[in-house]
């Protein structure tokens, strides 16, 4: 077969990232046998390797001019391919060959007041014209999954859930690696962590204010470290002011965006890594935390329980009295931490990136069959 993957936009750091490049990595590292093209933003040095792959990059790195490049390209230079595959939700008209896309989250739609009216109505108009004109839709969970039979309308049978991977650089780190980058970021000995990038659906003014409530209860010297680039577009603007408001402007670290390469050691040399978000397609973050060996709370609702299972502290993130709660008892009992991340632990080893690329490759002879 002669397969197109759309990859547009994945050189920005984060979980997008991640998951795509885990996904043709071990696509390639599979299948040797069938031609791609993956067309991409940058040219990306981990496919190189391929023999079977050759990349083509779209000439605009504006997102808006990069989607128009797509739309008025693919149908035409790209006519004689037997496969589509969309890998970032967004695909294009005019496709006259079998087209899979894979949809992360409908969160747009699920609490459209975190996003600008004209992203809210792209999803409910284009996008659900779009997913219902494929012939397979990926979702990279089965909450999303519903999502999409519910808000769009599709058949259950054209919807295939397809988890995410652990990438193989999330294990618990050394204690020399752990003491490095405490150094690095000037962290305490004592932190709370949540990664991710810091949005609306974040909800982490309530964290912060659930962790006002906690801080002097347990440890005066405790702080909470927020890893991630704030997202204009769907800014909490509530954040800062209520950290200023409570007088934790020296409690509160910003990280700030970090190599990926720092993340385990920054999870490792936690205490425990807080995710209170509203809505997550998937939520690798509570698989990279569970990876590294770290207890894990988390929102009781949409993917993030999927993922975490049993080994994660599921409350109500929306209730800041019950969220203090669960982080004190989890930062406070010493044996219900070493019980979550051993849970954890085991609990990660369900997600492997081989099985996801194994099964992706399936759905791509799935469609060229049909």
């Amino acid at each position: 077969m002669k397969i197109l993957i759309e990859a547009i936009g994945i050189e920005k750091p984060g979980g997008g990232r991640s998951a795509t490049v885990n996904l043709l990595e071990n696509i390639f590292l599979l299948d040797s046998e069938n031609i791609y093209t993956v067309i991409l933003s940058q040219h990306e040095n981990f496919l190189d390797r391929f023999a079977n792959v050759h990349q083509v990059i779209v000439p605009f790195h504006n997102r808006f001019l990069a989607r128009i490049w797509a739309q008025m390209v693919i149908p035409i230079r790209f006519k004689n391919i037997d496969i589509i595959h969309f890998t970032k939700n967004l695909s294009v008209f005019g496709i006259k060959v079998p087209q899979i896309i894979t949809i992360h989250d409908l969160t747009t739609i699920i609490f459209p007041q975190f996003f600008p009216w004209l992203d809210v109505f792209y999803w409910k108009t284009i996008e659900k014209f779009s997913v219902q004109r494929a012939d397979l839709i990926i979702a990279v969970s089965r909450n999303t999954a519903n999502d999409i039979v519910k808000y769009y309308g599709i058949e259950p049978r054209k919807v295939k859930v397809i988890y995410h991977g652990r990438s193989s650089i999330f294990s618990p780190a050394s204690a020399d690696e752990i003491a490095n980058i405490h150094k690095k970021y000037d962290l305490p000995e004592k932190y709370l962590i949540t990664v991710g990038r810091i949005d609306l659906k974040k909800n982490l003014t309530n964290l912060v204010k659930a962790f006002s409530i906690i801080q002097n209860q347990i440890d005066p010297n405790l702080k909470l470290v927020l890893v991630g680039e704030i997202y204009k577009k769907c800014e909490d603007k509530n954040l800062t002011p209520t950290i200023q408001d409570m007088g934790l402007m020296d409690k509160v670290i910003f990280a700030g965006r970090v190599p990926d390469a720092d993340l385990p050691s920054l999870y490792s040399g936690a205490i425990a890594c807080a995710f209170p978000s509203l809505h997550e397609g998937f939520g690798l973050v509570g698989l990279e935390a569970m990876a590294c060996g770290v207890p894990i709370i988390t929102h009781n609702s949409s993917a993030i329980v999927e993922v975490v299972g049993a080994a994660g502290v599921k409350v109500d993130a929306t209730n800041v009295d019950e969220l203090a709660d669960a982080l004190t008892r989890v930062i406070n009992d010493e044996s219900l931490r070493v019980q979550m991340k051993l849970s954890g632990l085991e609990r990660s080893k369900e997600f492997d990136w081989k099985i996801t690329a194994r099964m992706t490759i399936e759905s791509y002879q799935q469609v060229n069959t049909q």
